[in-house]
Protein backbone atom coordinates (compact mmCIF):
# COMPACT_ATOMS: atom_id res chain seq x y z
CA UNK A 1 0.00 0.00 0.00
CA UNK A 2 2.78 2.41 0.95
CA UNK A 3 4.83 1.39 -2.09
CA UNK A 4 1.92 2.16 -4.39
CA UNK A 5 1.41 5.66 -2.98
CA UNK A 6 5.14 6.39 -3.37
CA UNK A 7 4.96 5.38 -7.04
CA UNK A 8 1.99 7.65 -7.64
CA UNK A 9 3.76 10.58 -5.94
CA UNK A 10 6.91 10.04 -8.02
CA UNK A 11 5.00 9.92 -11.29
CA UNK A 12 3.06 13.10 -10.40
CA UNK A 13 6.34 14.90 -9.55
CA UNK A 14 7.83 13.85 -12.91
CA UNK A 15 4.77 15.19 -14.75
CA UNK A 16 5.02 18.52 -12.97
CA UNK A 17 8.72 18.92 -13.69
CA UNK A 18 8.77 17.87 -17.35
CA UNK A 19 5.23 18.87 -18.29
CA UNK A 20 2.81 16.43 -19.84
CA UNK A 21 2.41 15.63 -23.49
CA UNK A 22 -1.15 16.87 -23.40
CA UNK A 23 -0.17 20.30 -22.11
CA UNK A 24 2.19 20.91 -25.02
CA UNK A 25 -0.28 19.62 -27.63
CA UNK A 26 -3.51 21.16 -26.35
CA UNK A 27 -2.66 24.79 -25.92
CA UNK A 28 -5.32 27.48 -26.09
CA UNK A 29 -4.49 28.54 -29.69
CA UNK A 30 -4.51 24.90 -30.81
CA UNK A 31 -7.90 24.28 -29.18
CA UNK A 32 -9.30 27.48 -30.75
CA UNK A 33 -8.02 26.40 -34.16
CA UNK A 34 -9.57 22.93 -33.80
CA UNK A 35 -12.93 24.43 -32.76
CA UNK A 36 -13.05 26.90 -35.67
CA UNK A 37 -12.09 24.16 -38.14
CA UNK A 38 -14.90 21.95 -36.83
CA UNK A 39 -17.46 24.75 -37.05
CA UNK A 40 -16.40 25.69 -40.58
CA UNK A 41 -16.57 22.03 -41.70
CA UNK A 42 -20.13 21.69 -40.38
CA UNK A 43 -21.17 24.97 -42.02
CA UNK A 44 -19.60 23.97 -45.33
CA UNK A 45 -21.43 20.63 -45.30
CA UNK A 46 -24.74 22.32 -44.48
CA UNK A 47 -24.43 24.95 -47.23
CA UNK A 48 -23.30 22.45 -49.88
CA UNK A 49 -26.26 20.20 -49.07
CA UNK A 50 -28.60 23.19 -49.17
CA UNK A 51 -27.24 24.32 -52.57
CA UNK A 52 -27.60 20.80 -53.99
CA UNK A 53 -31.23 20.56 -52.85
CA UNK A 54 -32.04 24.02 -54.27
CA UNK A 55 -30.42 23.24 -57.63
CA UNK A 56 -32.18 19.89 -57.97
CA UNK A 57 -35.58 20.87 -56.59
CA UNK A 58 -37.44 19.62 -59.68
CA UNK A 59 -35.63 16.29 -59.60
CA UNK A 60 -36.43 15.80 -55.93
CA UNK A 61 -40.11 16.66 -56.41
CA UNK A 62 -40.38 14.20 -59.32
CA UNK A 63 -38.58 11.50 -57.32
CA UNK A 64 -40.83 12.00 -54.30
CA UNK A 65 -43.89 11.77 -56.55
CA UNK A 66 -42.63 8.50 -58.04
CA UNK A 67 -41.83 7.07 -54.61
CA UNK A 68 -45.26 8.10 -53.33
CA UNK A 69 -46.95 6.42 -56.29
CA UNK A 70 -44.87 3.25 -55.83
CA UNK A 71 -45.72 3.09 -52.14
CA UNK A 72 -49.45 3.51 -52.81
CA UNK A 73 -49.34 0.83 -55.52
CA UNK A 74 -47.46 -1.59 -53.23
CA UNK A 75 -50.01 -1.01 -50.45
CA UNK A 76 -52.91 -1.59 -52.82
CA UNK A 77 -51.30 -4.78 -54.19
CA UNK A 78 -50.68 -6.17 -50.71
CA UNK A 79 -54.23 -5.35 -49.63
CA UNK A 80 -55.65 -7.04 -52.75
CA UNK A 81 -53.47 -10.14 -52.22
CA UNK A 82 -54.55 -10.38 -48.56
CA UNK A 83 -58.22 -10.04 -49.49
CA UNK A 84 -57.93 -12.80 -52.11
CA UNK A 85 -56.29 -15.12 -49.55
CA UNK A 86 -59.11 -14.47 -47.07
CA UNK A 87 -61.70 -15.19 -49.76
CA UNK A 88 -59.99 -18.49 -50.57
CA UNK A 89 -60.04 -19.50 -46.90
CA UNK A 90 -63.72 -18.57 -46.56
CA UNK A 91 -64.60 -20.59 -49.66
CA UNK A 92 -62.75 -23.63 -48.31
CA UNK A 93 -64.61 -23.30 -44.99
CA UNK A 94 -67.92 -23.13 -46.88
CA UNK A 95 -67.00 -26.28 -48.82
CA UNK A 96 -66.17 -28.14 -45.63
CA UNK A 97 -69.45 -27.00 -44.05
CA UNK A 98 -71.36 -28.37 -47.06
CA UNK A 99 -69.63 -31.73 -46.74
CA UNK A 100 -70.08 -32.55 -43.05
CA UNK A 101 -68.82 -36.11 -43.41
CA UNK A 102 -65.32 -34.74 -44.10
CA UNK A 103 -65.31 -33.00 -40.71
CA UNK A 104 -66.17 -36.20 -38.84
CA UNK A 105 -63.42 -38.16 -40.64
CA UNK A 106 -60.93 -35.40 -39.93
CA UNK A 107 -61.84 -35.28 -36.21
CA UNK A 108 -61.61 -39.04 -35.85
CA UNK A 109 -58.11 -39.07 -37.27
CA UNK A 110 -57.00 -36.50 -34.66
CA UNK A 111 -58.62 -38.29 -31.70
CA UNK A 112 -55.49 -40.25 -30.63
CA UNK A 113 -53.46 -37.03 -30.48
CA UNK A 114 -56.11 -35.35 -28.31
CA UNK A 115 -56.23 -38.35 -25.96
CA UNK A 116 -52.44 -38.52 -25.66
CA UNK A 117 -52.18 -34.81 -24.89
CA UNK A 118 -54.98 -34.85 -22.33
CA UNK A 119 -53.66 -38.02 -20.67
CA UNK A 120 -50.15 -36.63 -20.35
CA UNK A 121 -51.49 -33.40 -18.85
CA UNK A 122 -53.60 -35.30 -16.31
CA UNK A 123 -50.71 -37.53 -15.23
CA UNK A 124 -48.25 -34.63 -14.85
CA UNK A 125 -50.81 -32.44 -13.07
CA UNK A 126 -51.81 -35.23 -10.68
CA UNK A 127 -48.18 -36.04 -9.93
CA UNK A 128 -47.26 -32.44 -9.19
CA UNK A 129 -50.37 -31.91 -7.11
CA UNK A 130 -49.77 -35.10 -5.15
CA UNK A 131 -46.18 -34.17 -4.27
CA UNK A 132 -46.66 -30.45 -3.66
CA UNK A 133 -50.09 -30.81 -2.13
CA UNK A 134 -48.92 -33.42 0.40
CA UNK A 135 -45.90 -31.31 1.36
CA UNK A 136 -48.08 -28.21 1.78
CA UNK A 137 -50.65 -30.01 3.93
CA UNK A 138 -48.02 -31.65 6.14
CA UNK A 139 -46.30 -28.33 6.73
CA UNK A 140 -49.57 -26.55 7.48
CA UNK A 141 -50.65 -29.28 9.91
CA UNK A 142 -47.27 -29.19 11.69
CA UNK A 143 -47.47 -25.41 12.09
CA UNK A 144 -51.03 -25.64 13.40
CA UNK A 145 -50.02 -28.27 15.98
CA UNK A 146 -47.11 -26.14 17.14
CA UNK A 147 -49.41 -23.11 17.48
CA UNK A 148 -51.84 -25.13 19.53
CA UNK A 149 -49.00 -26.26 21.80
CA UNK A 150 -47.91 -22.60 21.98
CA UNK A 151 -44.36 -23.44 21.07
CA UNK A 152 -44.41 -20.80 18.35
CA UNK A 153 -46.37 -17.62 18.02
CA UNK A 154 -48.21 -16.48 14.94
CA UNK A 155 -46.28 -14.53 12.38
CA UNK A 156 -46.16 -10.85 13.14
CA UNK A 157 -44.63 -7.91 11.38
CA UNK A 158 -41.31 -7.00 12.91
CA UNK A 159 -40.20 -3.43 12.54
CA UNK A 160 -36.43 -3.78 12.65
CA UNK A 161 -35.76 -0.12 12.03
CA UNK A 162 -37.45 0.80 15.34
CA UNK A 163 -35.18 -1.47 17.38
CA UNK A 164 -31.77 -0.11 18.27
CA UNK A 165 -28.76 -2.19 17.43
CA UNK A 166 -26.28 -2.89 20.25
CA UNK A 167 -23.48 -1.04 18.39
CA UNK A 168 -25.42 2.24 18.18
CA UNK A 169 -26.46 2.25 21.84
CA UNK A 170 -22.82 2.40 23.04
Amino acid sequence: MVLKSVRVRDSMRRLRVTGSVFQSYFTVPELRKMATNSVSAVQETFFSTKDMIEKNKVVFSVCTSIVSFATAWAGYSLRHYHESRINQKLESIEEIMKNKHQIAAHDISLLPAYVATAGTSVVIGYGLGWRSGARFMNRRDRMEQMRLLKSIKGRRWTLKFLKRSPEKSR
